[in-house]
């Protein structure tokens, strides 16, 4: 368990749950819940990328990496898409259901580099839901963890 992550949360808490002046015990259950539609890391979407190809069997990673210096919306969306590959690996999930990747494969769509199917894939991968634990890589949380984290 990070306890630091965990403390941070608690203190900051950029969700929006609402821990303040809970019990260790709901804090705990409140970070368990699993009610948020979760993003998707980084080296997920790469991997899913990875393994998507157009009807002649070219690379989709490839299609956009060839389209990256266009002058054009098309281009602006695969310098987007390889920024996203290249982050780190401790980059934010990603939000494949919010607007601006939604934009993003749609314009990929538009200018050919994927299909409709592939891009709903890639949207979907973050349509499961997790705890904002899971979502934070802290596994399930403890009413200890979160005793613990608070004393730091």
């Amino acid at each position: 368990m990070d306890g630091a992550a965990l403390k941070a949360e608690l203190e900051g808490d950029p969700a929006g749950l609402g821990y303040d002046g809970q019990t260790s015990n709901r804090k705990a259950e409140l970070l368990n819940a699993m009610s948020r539609a979760g993003g998707v890391a980084v080296g997920e979407l790469h991997q899913a990328l990875d393994n998507m190809a157009d009807a002649n069997g070219v690379p989709v990673w490839e299609w956009i990496e060839g389209h990256a210096a266009d002058a054009s919306a098309a281009g602006m969306a695969c310098r987007a898409a390889i920024r996203l590959r290249n982050a780190h690996p401790s980059y934010p999930a990603v939000r494949t259901r919010g607007a601006t990747f939604v934009a993003m494969t749609q314009t990929i769509v538009a200018a050919g580099g994927m299909t409709d199917a592939q891009a709903e894939a890639l949207r979907a991968l973050a349509d499961d839901q997790v705890s904002r634990a899971q979502e934070l890589g802290l596994g399930v949380v403890t009413t200890h963890d979160v005793e613990l984290a608070e004393a730091l």
